[in-house]
């Protein structure tokens, strides 16, 4: 009896184990793909602004690296690549993309009005938590951190002169609040974990990643809204003058 015993324990350990590990590797494999697609039918007359895109930055919390991670792997190039399309469609002319403004030539920066570019800012807030053994059969059993993640954050795009990089525009757009379950297996024979502090964050990433995959063609849409023609040729008179007292 006792040996049957021991061998359904084991059965049963093996198959936590196994699925456990499936799920830790789906989700260190996921990569977001951000995608919006600009609407070429709105396309208007060119109006005499002339943009570069730089790559966006970002701000975290708590340390937690969210934008160096490989689900969030597409993000910097996708937003370069879709604010200069909708510059594009709006009649401005861009030049570049570049990585960073010292990477600008300087007979670029002789032609250039506005440098745009994204700060992304997403904030990760645990809830619920709860740190247990995996299996009260097994000694030194692998601990399972489970609990509910918060999501929450703003993404501002910014537009500045280039020579004297005054800011002259900003757009603040929140990112709407999400949330989402996630399960963290430690290491086998790992010390209890500390409050607040995961073994890993790669389900966290992984549900970052997705909700805001879902919400990006949305926020692209509002700054889409947000440049308008007009206003930037009235704006690019005052950066001119900005930048022909400062000279």
């Amino acid at each position: 009896m006792s040996k049957k015993l021991f061998f359904l324990v084991l059965f049963l350990a093996l198959n936590i184990l196994t699925a456990n590990l499936t799920v830790a590797q789906e989700e260190s494999q996921y990569t977001a793909n951000f995608i919006y697609n600009v609407a070429q039918h709105n396309r208007v007359a060119p109006v005499n602004v002339i943009f570069t895109v730089l790559k966006p930055t970002y701000t975290t919390s708590n340390n937690v690296m969210w934008f160096s991670s490989k689900q969030f792997a597409n993000l910097r190039d996708a937003i370069q690549r879709d604010l200069q399309k909708i510059l594009e469609v709006k009649g401005f002319a861009v030049r570049g993309p570049f990585e960073n403004y010292s990477l600008i030539p300087y007979p670029e920066k002789m032609k250039i009005d506005f440098i745009l570019m994204a700060n992304i800012e997403l904030i990760v807030s645990l809830k619920d938590e709860t740190a247990k053994a995996e299996s009260i059969w097994i000694g030194k059993s692998p601990i399972i951190q489970a609990g509910n993640a918060e999501i929450t954050g703003k993404i501002m795009i910014e537009a500045k002169e280039i020579a004297t990089r005054e800011l002259m525009w900003v757009k603040k757009i929140e990112v709407k609040k999400f949330q989402f379950p996630y399960v963290v297996r430690a290491p086998y024979n790992t010390p209890h974990p500390t409050p607040g502090k995961l073994y890993s964050y790669e389900p966290i990433f992984t549900g970052m990643a997705k909700g805001f995959e879902e919400q990006y063609p949305e926020i692209m849409n509002i700054i889409y809204n947000s440049l308008n023609p007009g206003e930037m040729i009235i704006i690019k008179k005052e950066a001119q003058a900005l930048k022909s007292k400062k000279q």
